[in-house]
């Protein structure tokens, strides 16, 4: 198994890159129009090929289309925990129930011990 971002693409270009370069039919998340910014490669085994979407980068799309400027919520200003909870609730859960689903990456911080 390998994972590729070809040179420093971004996501739609990756996407772009997976479906006519290498002929792969893939799944989108939803909304595909959004999410296709959040992805930041692909994992090839195979013949079997997978978008790889950035966890961090799906909070970050999340949180910008859920962006009201008339509703300040105190607890959550700038809307990152709801973002994160759609991220979860409704796109995580669902990849179990769907064919050659996408990869999630989580961001691997560096812990100082």
């Amino acid at each position: 198994m390998t994972t590729d971002k070809p040179d420093n693409r971004s996501g739609p270009q990756i996407l772009k890159y997976v479906v006519e370069e290498l002929g792969a039919v893939v799944t989108r998340l939803e909304p595909a129009a959004d999410f296709d910014k959040a992805i930041i490669g692909y994992e090839k085994a195979d013949e079997e090929v997978k978008l790889v979407y950035g966890y961090d980068n799906l909070v970050d799309v999340m949180q910008q289309l859920l962006q009201d400027p008339n509703q300040h919520d105190v607890d959550d200003p700038d809307g990152y925990f709801a973002a994160q909870e759609f991220v979860e609730y409704n796109t995580i859960r669902a990849l179990d129930y769907i064919p050659n689903p996408p990869i999630i990456k989580y961001t691997e911080y560096d812990s100082e011990d």
